[in-house]
């Protein structure tokens, strides 16, 4: 609403004015002065101060303006008086000894400035591998203080090996695969059937196996005739090559908890019938009979197991490693430290043996490997978080194979570890694809190595891929400081 013109705009006087009576209540109006304050201090009240003056006496109207500085001093500081009876320290004297004071408190020190101490920070001492010798294992357990991830997860990838190894894709495309196995030659990958590749072939006979998906897998028989799965309900099943169906294995009763799957691990060498199966609990069965019967293995409760060339490994919960050079009837101790006890004590390790060859696993550590059935172990650079594992002994040296993801860019490599001198080399290097049957990206879940067939067999989100190793006279032979 517009208030009414009042007045000429050619009279400057009236312009100026406005009409209290237009503002109505939007305005409340100030209040007249009274004269007196409203709040006032009675004369009963008593500051607690000595102050150097009556404060009841009649100073005058000129009193307020007499109260000097040196005055205030005596208010603040109490100061005590000389032998002469005289103040040791006057007004003026106060005050320099208070800004002396002042002057003597600082936040910085000799040397610093505004943004911090000139001084560099105290240097960390961050282990970049397993010490070799057992008696530092004090000095290691202090340098672990700081995560894994904070320790090695700068490092360096491996360097790639010239040339990288040939593909030898099995045909035609396969499906996600999620476990695999390798004896004398024959090679079966798991999805929710069984792709049998028998020795040289690249194309796999495909068996049914339940129709759920396989877990773990292993291969039975002195001709290799049976495969047992693991699914991931819980069911254990034997499917031969050349039945016609599968038939369910049976744990002892009470030994398991409905539908919970298994881990299987097989010796291989001589021991054609002889596999493990751990449960989610840590429990560890044998079966000496292809799976005809079971009975439980006296191990504490075990993590992570492995087993090949007549070997078998444990990692148990309270972090030691049991060691089996007979196919496990007889298993050894040895107490770990370090990164070793880390990886045991971990949600997830793995661990992989073949012969005098132990190789542990664990994401947020990388690859630690040892040849001298666990006693000893070193840890290999730019190895940090590594997935699939496996480990043999056939050829000139102990080798380790471990697969490397790289989510950000899709892709896995795969790492050729000589476990005798430590230096590793990517060897195979995986990309996603259209064809991946895996919403989650590229994953690998198995690695085998052929050592008859000079191949490496990798199983994963993309199906089965095979890939084989240059020919001898076409790489630098293998040193003792190079895979």
């Amino acid at each position: 609403m517009l208030a009414p013109e009042s007045g000429s705009p050619d009279e400057p006087g009236d312009a100026d004015e406005v009409d209290d009576t237009l503002l109505g209540e939007l305005l409340d109006p100030l209040p007249e002065p009274s004269g007196e304050d409203d709040e006032t201090i009675g004369d009963a009240f008593d500051p607690g101060l000595d102050l150097p003056f009556d404060r009841d006496a009649d100073h005058g109207p000129d009193a307020d303006a007499e109260l000097e500085l040196g005055d205030l001093s005596a208010l603040i500081h109490e100061l005590p008086e000389g032998d002469d009876g005289e103040d040791a320290l006057g007004p003026a004297a106060a005050e320099e000894a208070l800004d002396g004071e002042l002057d003597a408190i600082s936040w910085l020190d000799d040397g610093d400035d505004e943004e911090g101490p000139i001084d560099p920070s105290p240097e960390l001492t961050v282990p970049t591998a397993l010490h070799d010798n057992p008696e530092d294992e004090e000095e290691v357990e202090a340098e672990l203080d700081l995560e894994p991830e904070l320790v090695f997860g700068d490092e360096p990838r491996p360097p790639v090996a010239t040339p990288l190894w040939t593909e030898a894709r099995p045909g035609p495309a396969l499906e996600s695969c999620g476990a695999l196995a390798l004896a004398h030659g024959t090679v079966v990958a798991a999805s929710t059937d069984l792709l049998w590749f028998s020795p040289g072939e690249l194309s796999p006979l495909r068996l049914e196996a339940g129709s759920m998906r396989i877990r773990s897998l292993v291969l039975l028989g002195p001709g290799v005739e049976y495969a047992i799965c693991s699914t991931e309900t819980g069911r254990l099943l034997r499917r031969g090559r050349s039945k016609a169906a599968s038939e369910e294995l049976v744990l002892p009763e009470g030994s398991t908890a409905p539908r919970e799957a298994l881990e299987l691990c097989q010796p291989g060498g001589s021991h054609a019938n002889v596999f493990f199966a751990r449960s989610a609990r840590g429990e560890v069965f044998v079966s000496d009979d292809g799976g005809t019967s079971f009975r439980r293995v006296a191990l504490p409760e075990i993590r992570a197991m492995g087993a090949g060339g007549g070997c078998v490994a444990a990692l148990s919960t309270e972090g030691a490693l049991y060691v089996s050079q007979d196919a496990g009837a007889t298993f050894s101790r040895v107490a770990l430290s370090g990164l070793a006890l880390r990886i045991a004590r971990a949600a997830s390790p793995k661990v992989a043996v073949a012969g005098s060859l132990v190789v542990l696993c664990e994401p947020s550590v990388g690859v630690l490997t040892s040849v001298d059935q666990g006693h000893v172990f070193r840890h290999v650079p730019g190895t940090h978080g590594a997935s699939a594992l496996h480990a043999t002994d056939g050829g000139p040296s102990p080798l380790a194979f471990v697969a490397l993801p790289d989510d950000a860019a899709d892709r896995v490599s795969i790492v050729r570890i000589n476990a005798e001198s430590g230096m590793a080399r990517v060897v195979v290097e995986l990309g996603g694809g259209p064809g991946d049957d895996d919403s989650e990206g590229l994953r690998v879940a198995a690695l085998a190595w052929d050592a008859d067939s000079s191949r490496l067999w990798v199983a994963g989100s993309f199906g089965v891929r095979a890939y084989a190793a240059p020919s001898a006279s076409s790489v630098p032979a293998i040193s003792g400081t190079a895979p």
